[in-house]
């Protein structure tokens, strides 16, 4: 459960459904609702990838810190 919660956190999981749905707002009004779904998923996983690599690209700038709070 720790591992989830460590990923979760790394991912920024609430600015990552916050970006999500305004993509999906905005693209089920110009786009439809068919297309909208498709490229909420894609806005998705870009963001879980630039949370999660963002994380990792800063780890040892964490470690060197004492960064504890950090996933």
């Amino acid at each position: 459960m720790d591992k989830l919660r460590g990923v979760l956190k790394a991912s920024h999981f609430g600015p990552t459904l916050l970006v999500t749905t305004i993509s999906w707002f905005f693209a089920a009004h110009y786009r439809g609702a068919a297309p909208a779904f498709l490229i909420a998923f894609g806005v998705f996983t870009g963001q879980l990838i630039v949370g999660w690599s963002n994380d990792l690209y800063d780890y040892e700038y964490d470690q060197r810190g004492h960064r504890s709070t950090a996933p």
